[in-house]
């Protein structure tokens, strides 16, 4: 299917288009928060439909607004050892709480227990090879893992495999378009 995947400089298949990753990381997100309304009897989805909007509006506040925070509370950051970071990262479920009606999270002790597991299945996800890993610093580390595997066979004499002429993305999208009936 044309426009699915990008090419990168080094000939490899690079990631997904756009909206395959939105959409991977939409549902990842939605995984996780099922997840949390599991595993916590006071946070509710009241169907799918609720616990699919929330995993949307999470997503987006992760992908806006969390990087913003983040550059913003750096200094106490920097004090507190990184601790500023999980109250950002609860911040996103609180919001995330306030806009989707229909998920609801009752207390602040599971508002932390909700940000720790929110953290623990990101960071099993980050080790587990799957569809999920093709989104933001998760597909990075695994760029540059290929690319010091290369660097290492580079050094030994080995040559690369799959070392082609880098393609330009508008030869690869010409292609794609004459490929079509």
């Amino acid at each position: 299917m044309c426009g699915v995947t990008s090419t990168r400089a080094d000939g490899h298949p690079g990631s997904p288009a756009l909206f395959v990753r939105l959409l991977i990381s939409w549902l990842t997100n939605a995984v996780v928060l099922a997840i949390v309304t599991v595993v916590l009897a006071d946070v509710r989805a009241s169907d799918a439909g609720a616990l699919l909007a929330a995993a949307a509006v999470f997503g987006v506040l992760n992908t806006l607004l969390k990087p913003l925070l983040r550059l913003v509370t750096l200094p106490l950051a920097i004090l507190t050892f990184g601790i500023a970071w999980f109250f950002v990262s609860m911040l996103m479920l609180v919001i995330t709480d306030a806009i989707v009606g229909g998920f609801d999270i009752h207390g602040f002790w599971t508002l932390v227990e909700a940000t720790l597991i929110v953290w623990v299945v990101n960071l099993v996800l980050d080790f587990v090879p799957g569809p999920w890993q093709v989104t933001g610093h998760r597909r990075r580390r695994q760029a540059s893992h290929h690319l010091d595997r290369n660097s290492r066979r580079r050094a030994e004499g080995q040559g690369v495999a799959h070392e082609r002429r880098p393609r330009s993305v508008v030869s690869a999208r010409l292609r794609c378009r004459w490929q079509q009936p």
